[in-house]
């Protein structure tokens, strides 16, 4: 995951780390070699919320905001692709914690949220290979908005 790969080179590494608190299961995989200590870390952190995986990346450099791609307009919306995300992740959860399913998604409506995630996807993966000067290869796919420049 980007959030282990940026984890393992930070220069904030030992201190994010200080707050992990590692089980002996996962101690024991990473004594055999089966799992890194920063996989260990990630296992531990909430990833569900989109305000909540902001804060873990900005704990490893500052200067990235992972979420600022999505809080720009998108097609003339009134909702940019960051609010769409976290209605996604309300009708998800409604779904996981509560069987609670939106009986008004339609195929097409499916098929733009696959989209829109699909362009979320690319901004944010765009925006931290430019903070750290990467080349950006997206895959080969319609779907994809760079994949094409």
């Amino acid at each position: 995951s980007t959030y282990i790969s940026l984890l393992k080179y930070s220069d904030r590494k030992a201190n994010i780390l200080r707050g992990s608190r590692l089980s002996g299961e996962q101690l024991s995989q990473i004594s055999a070699g089966h799992l890194t200590v920063e996989q260990a870390a990630a296992e531990h952190l909430p990833f569900q919320r989109l305000s909540a995986i902001g804060r873990h990346f900005a704990d490893i450099d500052q200067n990235l905001d992972i979420l600022g791609p999505l809080k720009r307009p998108y097609r003339r919306r009134k909702e940019t692709l960051l609010e769409t995300l976290e209605a996604l992740i309300t009708l998800r959860h409604a779904l996981i914690h509560g069987m609670d399913f939106d009986i008004a998604l339609d195929r097409k409506r499916l098929d733009q949220l696959i989209h829109d995630l699909t362009v979320s996807i690319s901004r944010v993966y765009e925006g931290v290979t430019r903070r750290y000067n990467w080349q950006c290869k997206m895959p080969i796919s319609s779907n994809f908005p760079s994949a094409t420049k």
